[in-house]
């Protein structure tokens, strides 16, 4: 007979069901597509105009909407330039090519049209984004256009490299998050406002929403719980646990907390901790960029050159280079660090999950206190205990009597374990927990690989120009080493984090294991107490169970020890084996931190042996003279 506890109903999909109905979805080709048609007619559609027509009427869409503001026609003009699109997609879909442009083209419109964004939000995203953007583009062709005048100030290559690349990770973070929508979501933001709002685009973006205001987002962390019930298949509403009163028989108070009221409570507490309000990560995230942006400047200031340069191209470069790696500097540091807070908030999150059933417990005052609140946070509706404690407070509701006196009574909430009750709910809510937040935590990885990956390109290319002798500059060099070494940190604490999070499955473990042996020893004292307790007898004036009572208290002790080891046998099989903690698809651990480390400095050292026995030097001004 199945639990109550464990929900009838079936699993979510982790991923997206293959059916035709999903325009969003790749549909297998019935036939080879005819790759030489579709490129003669979408050259002949570009001979005819009708891209040009495009690219211009969205152009005039910008600057009008910019200058007079107009809703109206702004609508027009994005009226206008799907019409103009309608025969490409028809061209591409002949060529079972659907899915691929229509996302291609949301993504394309969705950045160009006013979906869930306000017409100020709009402009300041064109202004902050899309103008710095254009102007670096303009400043890589004047540095081809007018090379001799730029190397003279000593504006190197590498300064447009390292902007190129903030602008290719970025582009490739904002596909991996369309990539983890839910297709009905898609379909929502393709309707428009009437659908989709800025809330919606926020509860969808790893720093915006789930880093940043998760208890301001209607549904975001209600929707972590559910999420990790359903992949875990377990319903916790059913099952409570016991707070502990050392004055009860056996330790089980009559106070219950519902196993979902616990969850939500660690959920709202630590993940709904906001990042921007965390000095650390905060502080990282914004002077980070500030230093990668900084390197050119100061480095021509070291040499003796103007810090922006002499001639107006020089000057032009340097500063849109300065501005533009500030600003999407902090837009691709600030997600690197944001996913190292996440990894922070489910250690915090694990962390008292683990106390709460090893002595003393969690002080009372920390386990209702929300981190980082405000006046206008969403209280979650199955965080019964904060919801009930704040109605005691504020106004004296007789409802919640029972659970805030027992809360102000004790200065500790603690769940004995040796009840089994106990200890089968502490080991479904540990799994919940676990897959609380699992699509973040599904980009978080990806997040990391990139940035690693596009780490260890620069620290290999700061090497290739040293050891081969190619021409360079000392600027560029740092360049590259400070843009690596500042990317590398980042993950190093996401990987800290998780090996972190990692080894409380070892403490946990042996926490159960010291939990079993105790018990053992428990069991043995009750059964050689029953041996010598009558069975017909009551209680005594010393205080003695009777034979009834330590015959349930030893059953309720051998329950709660089956538990404890079927709990050991599923932890280590699923969290040591099966499924740990991943990063960049290995088991997080202390070795993924060592080793990235160790490649680091490797790396460093090996251009630092270049630099010195390259057989070239540097002149005054910092660029690289070859060697006899």
């Amino acid at each position: 007979m199945r639990h109550p506890s464990l929900s009838s109903a079936p699993r979510p999909d982790r991923g997206v069901e293959m059916s035709s109905n999903n325009p969003f979805l790749p549909i297998p080709p019935k036939t080879k597509p005819n790759l030489k048609k579709a490129s003669r007619q979408i050259v002949k559609r570009m001979k005819s105009g009708e891209t040009r027509m495009k690219i211009a009427q969205l152009s005039t869409f910008a600057a009008v909407s910019l200058a007079a503001g107009s809703k109206k026609r702004h609508e027009r003009h994005v009226n206008r330039s799907r019409s103009a699109t309608t025969d490409s997609q028809k061209v591409l879909a002949d060529n079972n090519n659907v899915s691929t442009f229509k996302l291609r083209e949301f993504c394309f419109t969705f950045l160009c049209e006013d979906k869930g964004l306000s017409f100020f939000a709009h402009t300041v995203n064109i202004v902050l984004l899309a103008l710095p953007q254009l102007s670096f583009y303009y400043a890589a062709t004047l540095y081809v256009r007018y090379p001799e005048e730029l190397r003279a100030d000593l504006v190197d290559g590498v300064e447009i490299l390292v902007c190129g690349t903030l602008l290719l990770v970025r582009s490739l973070v904002i596909s991996i998050k369309y990539a983890h929508f839910k297709p009905e979501n898609l379909r929502r933001m393709e309707r428009g406002t009437k659908e989709w709002d800025s809330d919606d685009s926020d509860t969808a973006m790893m720093l915006a929403g789930w880093g940043n205001k998760p208890r301001k987002l209607a549904g975001v962390l209600q929707g972590c719980i559910d999420h990790g019930m359903g992949i875990t298949d377990v319903d916790l509403s059913k099952i409570n646990f016991h707070l502990y009163d050392a004055d009860a028989k056996f330790g089980a108070g009559e106070v219950e907390m519902s196993a979902l009221s616990v969850l939500s409570r660690i959920i709202t507490s630590q993940f709904g901790a906001r990042f921007f309000q965390h000095r650390t990560f905060r502080t990282l995230g914004i002077v980070m960029p500030f230093l990668v942006s900084s390197v050119g400047p100061l480095t021509r200031a070291y040499y003796g050159l103007n810090p922006f340069g002499s001639c107006w191209q020089a000057n032009y470069c340097t500063i849109i280079f300065a501005v533009f790696g500030t600003i999407y500097g902090i837009l691709t540091l600030m997600l690197l660090f944001s996913c190292s807070f996440d990894f922070y908030r489910r250690l915090k999150a694990a962390k008292m999950l683990t106390a709460l059933v090893t002595l003393p417990g969690v002080r009372v005052e920390d386990f209702l206190k929300n981190e980082t609140a405000e006046d206008d946070d969403i209280l979650i509706p199955t965080d019964t205990i904060y919801n009930e404690a704040q109605a005691h407070v504020t106004t004296n509701n007789p409802v919640s009597d029972k659970m805030s006196d027992a809360l102000q009574s004790s200065k500790y909430i603690y769940f004995d374990m040796r009840n089994s009750d106990n200890a089968f709910a502490w080991m479904l809510t540990r799994r919940c927990l676990r897959k609380c937040g699992e699509p973040y935590f599904e980009r978080c990885q990806i997040f990391n690989a990139f940035y690693l990956l596009t780490a260890a390109g620069a620290v290999a290319f700061a090497n290739s120009l040293v050891w081969t002798g190619n021409p360079h500059t000392m600027l560029g060099l740092i360049q590259l080493i400070v843009y690596s070494v500042t990317l590398t940190s980042g993950f190093l604490m996401t990987a800290y984090f998780a090996a972190e999070l990692q080894s409380m499955v070892s403490k946990d473990r042996l926490s159960l294991k010291r939990d079993i042996f105790l018990i053992s020893r428990e069991l043995i004292d009750v059964s050689a107490e029953k041996s010598i307790t009558p069975k017909n007898a009551d209680m005594d004036n010393n205080g003695l169970l009777d034979w009834n009572e330590l015959e349930d208290y030893e059953k309720s002790l051998h329950e709660s020890k089956q538990f404890m080891e079927s709990s050991d046998a599923l932890i280590d099989f699923e969290e040591e084996q099966h499924d740990p903690v991943n990063l960049l698809c290995f088991r997080a651990d202390y070795m993924v931190f060592n080793t990235v480390i160790g490649a680091l400095f490797g790396a460093l050292f090996f251009a630092y042996e270049g630099y010195s026995n390259g057989g070239g030097g540097y002149d005054a001004e910092g660029r690289f003279v070859p060697g006899d």
